[in-house]
């Protein structure tokens, strides 16, 4: 059973709020109730845009290998530093837009 079927949800960062990752930057989603710990993340439905520009992911989502702009674990988002396959480098005048449903 699907807990959020077809809902969207929407969250706004700044490159200021992020948290340093191995791979570049990760965003945490801050949408989700801790009174459902199974919800996560619905693989395949993230958008992710920075400063207006919409940037590229894996069909899987949460793959992490070779050239991606982002990959996706259970809550939060990881936006990949031009080091680790990535197109971009987050600073902190940025401003990011992640959509997603959850799952």
């Amino acid at each position: 059973m699907m807990l959020f079927q077809n809902a969207l949800f929407y969250e706004k960062h700044t490159g200021e709020t992020f948290i340093a990752h191995t791979l570049g930057a990760e965003f945490q989603l801050t949408s989700f109730d801790e009174d459902i710990p199974s919800a996560k993340v619905l693989n395949g439905s993230v958008l992710l845009v920075i400063n207006g520009m919409y940037y590229l992911s894996h069909t899987d989502q949460s793959d992490s290998v070779g050239p991606t702009d982002f990959h996706l674990e259970t809550r939060s988002i990881v936006v990949h530093d031009t080091d680790n396959g990535g197109t971009i480098n987050i600073l902190k005048t940025d401003n990011i837009g992640i959509y997603y449903q959850k799952q």
